[in-house]
């Protein structure tokens, strides 16, 4: 969330394949922990979905207000 709120509106590109890449990381995790096999012992399924939450956040966070819109 730090580097989300640290990028804020920036666009930065390295801030945003980071966080990109942190959430796909997150959710590659759940799935292996939702068909059955454990992640680890101290990491359960609600604490990925929490983490998965808070990095795409941080990521929309990073590209707020950069979007272009045409006329018309």
């Amino acid at each position: 969330m730090a580097l989300g709120l640290r990028y804020a509106g920036t666009a930065d590109a390295d801030a945003a394949a980071t966080l990109r890449e942190l959430a796909l990381r997150f959710l590659r995790l759940k799935s292996s922990a939702a068909g059955g096999k454990p992640v680890s012992k101290l990491i359960d399924r609600p604490t990925l979905e929490m983490c998965v939450g808070v990095a795409a956040v941080a990521l929309g966070c990073v590209m707020v207000g950069r979007c272009r819109s045409t006329p018309g």
